[in-house]
């Protein structure tokens, strides 16, 4: 029998799912999935700046990683202090639109899944998913999920060989597997009268927390044990709507491709007295989706841009962490406004706060299904034991685990995309050392940054199959047009 080490039951509808406990929620989700792009936003006169927008400017400057004073982009960008035109002008204007238009949605996520980076791999499988009825759109229904379904999308995509290993190296992860699901909420989170988790497939939002993650225990000689949690792996609409608002391009958000990733449990600093403790780092630079255009309100295949956008180039790591949904960078209820939303310019995040050493909500839940302790204050720094552990991490879409949950063949299933990998060694004919000699690259069995940048480049420019969409996944289609088949 599954033992589930969620702390609750929670059956919800798609509009009540956000009502769950923690930082990130707190209202239904009234917004629509598409906003209305030509509508022009109404906004009151904004008022003249105070000393307090000076401070929420100079704390968001201090959060962006900006020099508050702009000593070392003089002229590049508005000073913090100053009139309409400052930043902290432009970032009260930004959250007057979200706090004076909450019904209006500032950037969204198209459902348009021909032009989105993480489906236009599955609706281009067709209506349904190979010879099956399956579909490959979105769909509600809710479905189970297992430790077995989690094996069989670690299975499709290549994701078995990393994650062994990585738990073999790091003995204090105690057999942790991260899964997080892009695109999915919570139906049944498990319990003693209803253990089966259930979960929708549902597509992303930037406004509010719509996906997945798993603290998922592999074990040996017992039952594997899941824990599901509300939480988000995309940039929220708050840094995405400052960065229209501010004009300059090292505020672009930027958000993580599906694949295989690895996080190593550290901290990070926030401010002068506040710490994230237990944040799981970003330990495998990658390349990311960025939308370079401040005009756009959203991301897409036709108009964002890989970075780096070329496989002579090496993908780095972009601080793209694990930490809560929110911290808390003041007393009392300065960003009330902010709160029930989540914060992330690129971060995956789990809902529930932080400050210091004390987790709140859910993410607190979250380290306990983990194994993870909270950290302790040695000389003037937060740490533990666990410090330094790398964790394997999956992130999919909820789309792909209900389309295996309902049955969706393997044949049709099997993906190459990043952090898929094989000993090259032991298996030299496994269809990623072939895809990799078919590129060009590295048959090393690793398929990293650098195959994924060659795999876009011959995407993009069709030679090996027209209109195959340049977003760096390896289908079984396009692998049968080097005559390799996915297996």
């Amino acid at each position: 029998m599954l033992n589930l080490t969620s702390r609750r039951t929670f059956l919800a509808s798609s509009a009540s799912v956000l009502a769950l406990a923690g930082g990130c929620s707190g209202s239904e989700d009234t917004s629509p999935e598409v906003s209305d792009t030509s509508a022009t936003p109404t906004l009151t006169p904004m008022p003249e700046i105070t000393e307090e927008d000076i401070a929420d400017a100079e704390l968001m400057a201090a959060e962006f990683g900006l020099d508050p004073v702009n000593s070392a982009v003089v002229g590049a960008v508005a000073p913090i202090t100053g009139g309409e035109e400052s930043k902290a002008g432009k970032i009260r204007r930004a959250r007057q639109q979200l706090r004076t238009q909450p019904d209006k949605t500032w950037f969204y996520w198209s459902d348009d899944d021909t032009n989105s980076f993480d489906y236009r791999h599955l609706v281009a499988m067709g209506e349904t998913a190979g010879e099956s009825e399956v579909s490959t759109g979105l769909e509600t229904e809710p479905f189970d999920l297992t430790p077995e379904l989690l094996q069989t999308l670690v299975d499709a995509n290549y994701f078995e060989h990393s994650i062994a290993t990585t738990l073999a190296e790091n003995e204090n992860a105690n057999g942790r597997v991260i899964v997080a699901l892009r695109g999915a909420e919570i139906v049944n989170a498990g319990s003693d009268e209803d253990p089966t988790v259930r979960l929708r497939d549902r597509r992303p939002s930037h406004r509010d927390p719509h996906c997945v993650y798993i603290a998922w225990h592999r074990q040996a000689d017992a039952p594997d044990t899941l824990g599901v949690f509300e939480g988000a792996t995309v940039p929220s609409e708050l840094y995405l709507s400052i960065f229209q608002a501010l004009r300059t391009p090292n505020l672009k958000s930027s958000m993580m491709p599906q694949g295989f990733h690895l996080r190593r449990l550290d901290n990070m600093r926030l401010s002068e007295t506040n710490t994230h403790s237990n944040t799981l780092r970003q330990a495998s630079p990658c390349p990311v989706i960025r939308e370079p255009d401040p005009e756009r309100d959203v991301f897409s295949i036709e108009h964002s841009v890989w970075d780096p956008s070329s496989s002579n180039a090496s993908p780095r790591s972009v601080g793209a962490h694990i930490h809560a949904g929110y911290w808390d960078v003041r007393d009392g209820d300065r960003w009330r406004d902010w709160r029930w939303k989540f914060s992330s310019a690129g971060c995956q995040t789990v809902c529930g706060s932080v400050t210091n050493e004390t987790s709140r909500r859910d993410i607190s839940d979250f380290y306990t299904a983990m194994d993870i302790p909270e950290a302790e204050l040695v000389d003037g720094v937060f740490t533990s034991d666990k410090y330094g552990t790398v964790y394997p991490m999956v992130l999919l879409s909820g789309r792909e685990a209900r389309m295996h949950a309902e049955g969706a063949p393997m044949s049709a299933m099997r993906r190459i995309r990043f952090g898929s990998s094989v000993d090259a060694e032991a298996d030299p004919e496994h269809p990623i050392v072939q895809i990799q000699e078919a590129l060009g690259v590295t048959a090393d069995g690793q398929f990293g940054g650098g195959s994924m940048l060659k795999l876009i480049e011959v995407q993009r420019d069709g030679s090996w199959m027209i209109g195959s969409a340049a977003d760096g996944i390896m289908t079984p289609d396009l692998a049968a047009t080097q005559l390799i088949e996915l297996t």
